[in-house]
């Protein structure tokens, strides 16, 4: 994901993909409720854990250790044939976006 945004129904998007959702749609592509409106803000918390995780990555693999990423970073959307975490593995973070909902 390089660009994520909210949209109206409160779930991340990378940004090209729901905006060509909602030229076609106009709906949630998780609910399939109308969208209130069309305004799309960036998501800082979840690219800044991105941008964390691909740079746990990339030492790990620069420094032949492994691939390491913890706590938020886990939430970014796993590349390379990867497993996604799930929101138990994701740690503090998903506990935090899940109160927010």
């Amino acid at each position: 994901m390089r660009d994520p945004v909210v949209a109206a129904d409160g779930y991340s998007y990378e940004r090209e993909a729901i905006a060509a959702w909602m030229q076609r749609a106009g709906t949630s592509p998780l609910t399939n409720l109308p969208l209130q409106h069309g305004a799309l803000t960036p998501n800082h918390l979840l690219r800044s854990a991105i941008l964390e995780w691909q740079a746990a990555r990339a030492q790990g693999q620069a420094g032949g250790a492994g691939q390491q990423a913890g706590g938020a970073a886990q939430l970014a959307v796993a590349r390379g044939g990867e497993r996604p975490p799930s929101l138990q593995e994701a740690g503090p973070l998903a506990a935090s976006m899940r109160r927010q909902r």
